[in-house]
């Protein structure tokens, strides 16, 4: 298969490649690549990873073939010539899968490489890399696209986040992928200016109220529960006052001075009587004490009225 990889530098198209690599030298395929500072040392096999030719048929069939910056002059540069191909190593594209071969060109943009591979290619690999985070997006396409960065034609491809592996950081000396740097937008950081006041404002009315609030609830169960209570005794009391009213009676214990006592034992019966010949109502032991003990006394009674 031919690929093409695009990106703008440091978007994490040439640690891309060296995944490719390992994975290829894993499997005991012989890698043949220009990238500039790559380390064959840090792979498990690196005697199969060897210096890419500006010809690919110069490598032995089933080779991997990567060429970074292949718009070098000596490699694949695009040119405005549309007729016929004279390039042998580009007319050969054309029956590559016969000896097994798979080509990656790797550039900055679809035009820096010649049409010839454009219109050979069958996978087309672009990178977006936003503010320095260490991962971008890949978009894939079947075919070249001409404009990858077009949110419509991103739209048509597989894209995926895709994490940059940091354990191929040590396998090749990079002056982008390392020192970009997380930049916020401005749009979020003038959100957090409004943000982060209102969560410290709102913190704090919550932090207020939670300490004032439980003594108000308390308050009102208090004052209902005064209310209740005093509800029953208000309309006894009510009830009390009215003349001639089956409830004419009070609860309120009084003492009243015993005037005399009367008592039949044969039927046991004992009965005594107030200043106001009122019948008191008390227990018959007590009746009985106050017959044998005939001294002036008050007594605590509930008195009732007829």
């Amino acid at each position: 298969m031919i690929t093409l990889m695009t990106a703008v530098p440091g978007s994490g198209k040439t640690l891309y490649a060296i995944s490719l690599i390992d994975e290829a030298n894993k499997s005991g395929r012989a890698v043949y690549q220009n990238i500039d500072g790559l380390k064959p040392e840090m792979f498990d096999n690196p005697s199969i990873i060897f210096d890419a030719p500006a010809d690919w048929r110069d490598t032995p069939d089933g080779s991997l073939v990567i060429y970074d910056e292949c718009q070098q002059p000596h490699l694949y540069p695009a040119n405005a010539k549309r007729g016929l191909v004279e390039d042998e190593r580009l007319t050969a594209m054309e029956t590559h899968r016969h000896t097994g071969h798979d080509l990656v060109f790797i550039t900055q943009a679809p035009t820096f490489v010649h049409h010839h591979v454009r219109k050979l290619a069958g996978q087309h690999i672009h990178f977006y890399r936003a503010r320095g985070i260490h991962g971008a997006m890949r978009y894939e396409w079947s075919h070249v696209c001409d404009s990858p960065n077009d949110r419509k034609e991103q739209q048509r491809a597989d894209s995926v986040m895709w994490k940059f592996p940091k354990q191929y950081y040590e396998y090749y000396q990079s002056a982008t992928i390392h020192t970009h740097k997380f930049r916020m937008p401005a749009k979020l950081k003038l959100l957090l200016c409004f943000l982060v006041p209102a969560l410290v404002y709102l913190g704090y009315r919550f932090m207020y109220f939670s300490m004032i609030k439980p003594s108000e609830p308390a308050l009102a169960k208090a004052s209902a529960a005064e209310q209740v209570a005093s509800t029953p005794t208000l309309q006894t009391e009510q009830q009390a006052n009215v003349p001639n009213s089956p409830y004419n009676w009070t609860n309120t214990p009084e003492t009243v001075p015993v005037m005399g006592c009367a008592a039949n034992r044969k039927i046991n019966r004992c009965m005594c009587f107030g200043a106001n010949g009122v019948t008191l109502h008390m227990p018959h032991a007590q009746c009985l004490t106050v017959i044998n003990s005939p001294l002036p006394r008050g007594i605590t009674v509930k008195q009732q009225s007829y």
